[in-house]
């Protein structure tokens, strides 16, 4: 085993880790699942572009994707349908960011 996959296995105990202490701390958190829509003007574009916090007041923590959870997002994250975001935030702000993922067709001009 060279340097590189120790490196590799130690960045995944780490990753696991970090999710453990976050979970932790988020057990007051409601998480709330939703699923990109097949036709959401957003998929295929970074969480940039979505500017989901600015757009509903709900913040996106955490991504799955086939079965991999991605924890630490950025703003260079793409989406793409059937993705699910985990959502945090006010009920009425984790409602308007449903109504934006889980709706096809509307430009993503027109949800401005």
């Amino acid at each position: 085993e060279d340097g590189y996959e120790a490196l590799g296995d130690n960045a995944r105990i780490q990753r696991r880790r970090a999710f453990e202490r976050m979970a932790a701390s988020l057990s007051e958190v409601e998480l709330v699942w939703v699923e990109v829509a097949a036709g959401c003007c957003f998929a295929g574009r970074t969480l940039a572009d979505l500017d989901l916090r600015a757009r509903t007041g709900a913040n996106a923590v955490v991504l799955r994707r086939g079965g991999e959870t991605r924890l630490f997002l950025d703003a260079t994250t793409e989406i793409h349908e059937g993705d699910k975001l985990g959502l945090v935030g006010a009920d009425e702000d984790i409602e308007r960011a449903r109504n934006l993922l889980t709706h096809a067709g509307a430009s993503a001009e027109a949800t401005m």
